[in-house]
């Protein structure tokens, strides 16, 4: 009995019909790189802030490296680790915007062994927590942002209908609680 072989698909030919592979390969990759970058400029923070950064970076490195072999061997990505990168990317932007426009991690980022409360002022250029809002910070929720959009085109079309209208969803609660001017 004689079975015919397909031929091998090129890695060119499989790399080409996977643009959100490569989307995201590359996002995760660079967002990983910019919170390696992120350890770096807060290293005068407490040891729990550069160890987040760095976890956080090691993490989508990681993943970054999974999806690459991914492209490489022509494999479609399950979909539970999808919406698990989604949410994980979907929680840091939460967590950048909550730290920039309020006051709700500063006893996380302020060194433990400051006994009085440091006040902060809200200055011009800076967010809620006096913390200034640089372009580290706003170029990796972007990176972020871009890799969100290539993780959820990954999906199928049915989880990624509900993933989009659950970030919608939550979009339109920040919005809300801005405006009512909570939490603040």
């Amino acid at each position: 009995m004689a079975t015919t072989a397909l031929p091998p698909v090129p890695l060119t030919d499989r790399l080409a019909r996977t643009p959100w592979l490569r989307t995201a390969t590359v996002a995760l990759a660079l967002a990983g790189v910019l919170h390696l970058a992120a350890v770096a400029e807060h290293r005068e923070q407490p040891e729990r802030v550069v160890w987040f950064f760095l976890a956080v970076a090691l993490g989508q490195l990681g993943a970054a490296a999974w999806f690459a072999v991914l492209g490489a061997t022509g494999q479609r990505p399950a979909t539970v680790p999808l919406v698990l990168g989604a949410a994980a990317t979907v929680g840091l932007v939460l967590l950048y915007l909550a730290g920039q426009t309020t006051d709700l991690l500063t006893g996380l980022t302020q060194p433990a062994q400051s006994a009085t409360p440091v006040a902060h002022s809200v200055q011009p250029g800076t967010a809620g927590s006096g913390h200034p809002a640089g372009w580290l910070g706003s170029a990796t929720v972007t990176v972020e942002m871009v890799g969100l959009l290539a993780l959820t085109a990954l999906l199928p079309a049915r989880v990624r209908r509900a993933t989009l209208n659950g970030i919608l969803a939550l979009g339109v609660l920040a919005w809300a609680l801005w405006l009512l001017g909570l939490p603040g």
